[in-house]
């Protein structure tokens, strides 16, 4: 019967102080919706990273030159790359691409930014679409040192 009782005074608690139940009311509603907001965007970003991981194929090896954390070391060269094509050395290795990146200052009219350019070779344009391969350098632009960009023509490094 404590019960009744208890439940009795709350309801008369909440009716003579409206207001302030109203803002109690409105505090946890937002803090549920903020929680889940804030899970439905974790949950999203876990998937459309996994998403990135997965595309990447489940067989995909990266090697990059110096220890774990280290910027110093040496550099992989293309003879690198040529050696680890070697089936007879290497029979489990189905592709290797070779890629190259630097920071480059691209501008289109008076717009200018500055972005990672990589530079690789056609092979990872048929193993991965998502890069937006375009089109590959001509062999004119190659031959005569002439600066292109891949993807569209209206950008051009200075």
């Amino acid at each position: 019967m404590k019960l009744f009782k208890y439940l009795g005074v709350a309801f008369e608690s909440i009716r003579a102080h409206k207001l302030r139940a109203m803002l109690t009311m409105l505090g946890i509603i937002i803090g549920v919706a903020a929680v889940l907001v804030t899970v439905g965007i974790g949950s999203g970003a876990a998937v459309s990273i996994t998403e990135r991981i997965e595309s990447s194929g489940t067989n995909l090896l990266t090697i990059s030159a110096g220890s774990r954390g280290s910027t110093a070391g040496s550099a992989l060269t293309l003879g690198d790359a040529t050696a680890l094509m070697n089936t007879g050395r290497f029979p489990n290795l189905k592709l290797v691409v070779p890629q190259y990146s630097s920071s480059a200052t691209l501008t289109n009219g008076a717009s200018e930014g500055s972005y990672t350019v990589v530079g690789t070779t056609g092979k990872l344009c048929l193993r991965q679409k998502s890069y937006g391969c375009i089109r590959q350098f001509s062999e004119h632009g190659r031959g005569g040192r002439q600066r292109e960009c891949g993807g569209d023509r209206r950008y051009r490094r200075k």
